[in-house]
């Protein structure tokens, strides 16, 4: 009797569990497999991009020095007596303009000297010349019809000696008065004052550096090349420095991107460097003082010039390229394939590339925005074509 119990309350218990399992098996979903989850595309951003001729653009970077630099040394030795308030560190000086005075008492001495010892000179040539004149005078009339054995006779060595003596007498007054004219040191050219090393009542020696001066009539900037950046440049020959002229460059400060400036190319190192394998080339900028933004030395600088024109290039979202300079797009099957860009140059976050396949213009094709480092090749996508601003 108590078997028979016992066999009832399990048999109930499992048909309860039965049908909880029967009902859990209705109710619960069935999860796609792996095989179902990878024949699903996933969606992909895509942009199309053409071929066509694009301007290439160079660009470089550099920082802006003094086409002129000059130290300024004194000529003459002697007590600094004046010094001109322009003549201080960050003033601006004009050609000619007059930056210190070393005493010239001892100068002005030696050119009346030496006017003096010319005039001696003078003197003794022309008494000279009337002594071998009344000698040749003689001669003829003692009846000597030929030359004189000697040239004393007629006094030619005593008159070429006296000659010689006024010519140095000038040399020497010559250099008296560029003595004193050294006494006043003035600007050579348009500048501004880097440095001043002197003050009044200091000793300078002939030689002495008193300051150091940069022209502010033109300005230049060293700009590295590499051998196909220099590719890029719109050079017609390079046998005369006009051609480098005629090309343009936009010059823009790396700190402050509102600060731009214009330029032009005036030289490219004709030979390669060993250590790096570029070319320095120089970009040279006129009256940067007085421009809207003054441009002064040690301001870096990104350099812009406008270069050939290329064919058959697409524009690329930076944002497409890998880190191994590949682009992933999508085929006409809606599959990823990759291929490797042909990088001519970048600009504003664009990079301007050829393509193996697109040897013509009008070539179309839809690249991936921002691709995954776990791309395949033949794994099916859905693109999504995204709005991308971009040249």
């Amino acid at each position: 009797m108590k078997n028979k119990h016992f066999h009832l309350i399990l048999g109930s218990i499992i048909l309860t569990i039965t049908v909880a399992l029967c009902f859990w098996l209705v109710s619960t979903p069935v999860e796609p497999t792996l095989a179902e989850e990878k024949s699903i595309p996933h969606p992909v951003s895509v942009v199309q991009i053409n071929s066509s001729a694009h301007t290439a653009s160079v660009i470089a970077y550099g920082q802006v020095a003094p086409y002129r630099k000059t130290d300024i040394v004194s000529a003459v030795s002697g007590r600094l007596v004046q010094r001109s308030d322009v003549f201080d560190k960050g003033m601006l000086v004009a050609k000619g303009e007059l930056l210190a005075t070393v005493e010239d008492v001892a100068y002005r001495s030696a050119v009346s000297l030496q006017q003096k010892e010319l005039a001696d000179a003078n003197l003794a040539f022309l008494q000279e010349e009337r002594r071998a004149l009344q000698a040749k005078k003689d001669w003829k009339r003692m009846g000597n019809s030929k030359t004189p054995a000697s040239s004393l006779v007629l006094h030619k060595p005593q008159l070429d000696a006296a000659q010689a003596r006024v010519y140095a007498a000038k040399a020497s007054l010559a250099k008296s008065r560029n003595d004193l004219k050294n006494t006043r040191i003035v600007a050579p050219y348009d500048a501004a004052v880097i440095s001043r090393k002197v003050a009044i009542g200091s000793f300078v020696s002939e030689g002495t550096v008193i300051g150091t001066l940069y022209g502010t009539g033109q300005l230049d900037v060293q700009i590295p090349l590499t051998e196909a950046q220099f590719n890029l440049l719109p050079l017609q020959g390079i046998s005369h420095s006009a051609v480098w002229n005629e090309i343009p460059v936009e010059l823009t400060s790396v700190t402050t991107p509102d600060q731009q400036w214009k330029g032009r190319l005036v030289a490219v190192d004709l030979q390669i460097s060993k250590a790096t394998r570029q070319r320095i080339a120089i970009v040279r900028i006129s009256s940067p003082l007085t421009s809207k933004t003054p441009l002064f030395p040690g301001t870096f600088i990104k350099a812009e010039i406008s270069g050939i024109s290329l064919d058959n290039v697409f524009a690329i979202p930076e944002s497409s390229l890998t880190q191994n300079g590949n682009l992933w797009f999508v085929d006409t099957a809606n599959t990823l394939q990759k291929i490797k860009a042909d990088i001519k140059f970048r600009k504003q976050g664009t990079i301007y590339a050829r393509l193996p396949f697109a040897q013509q213009s009008n070539v179309s094709m839809n690249v991936v925005l921002k691709p995954l480092g776990t791309y395949l090749p033949g794994t099916s996508v859905a693109p999504v074509t995204a709005e991308v601003a971009y040249e």
